[in-house]
């Protein structure tokens, strides 16, 4: 056993938490970009229909509004826009986006710092210090993400242990 370079046991426990974060970095990163995508595919139509209905309404002398029945068309595009309003209002596409986002880069943080470190080869004493003051901040990270679903958890960490 070297004390500049710790115990073997210590650097495989580092070792499986560098993967174990690599696996929560991306599996956020991946929550993060699929609610964003959410977000505008809800958000872009929301908008595009309620610039229809508004203009469709106000515009009387519009050929077409004479062609149809107006209040038949304004109620259905007003259902529409209720629906697309109300799946982004419960969904909170934006909110669960930017929480994913966040946990993603405190973990992308937390796993950065830990490779610096491993890389400084510190005394025993050095990195028994790091890894409790580490697990205590990772345990906090934790509490505060989001809860990623175990199928794009898995998906993720199968895709990391693949050769």
């Amino acid at each position: 056993m070297n004390a500049v370079a710790g115990t073997p046991d210590v650097f495989a426990l580092i070792k499986a938490w560098e993967g174990e974060l690599d696996v929560l970095r991306d599996a956020h990163g991946l929550a993060a970009r699929f609610y964003e995508k959410l977000h505008w595919r809800l958000g872009l139509p929301t908008v595009i229909v309620t610039a229809i209905l508004g203009a469709f309404v106000w515009t009387e002398s519009n050929p077409w509004t004479r062609m149809v029945d107006s209040n038949l068309v304004a109620g259905l595009l007003s259902i529409v826009v209720l629906v697309l309003n109300a799946a982004q209002t419960f969904l909170k596409t934006d909110e669960r986006s930017n929480r994913h986002k966040n946990a993603h880069d405190r973990y992308d943080g937390l796993q950065r710092e830990l490779q610096r470190v491993v890389a400084a080869r510190p005394s025993q004493e050095e990195l028994s210090a790091f890894t409790a003051d580490l697990q205590a901040r990772w345990s906090k990270i934790s509490i505060e993400a989001p809860i990623l679903g175990d199928a794009l958890f898995n998906k993720v960490a199968g895709l990391k242990t693949r050769p």
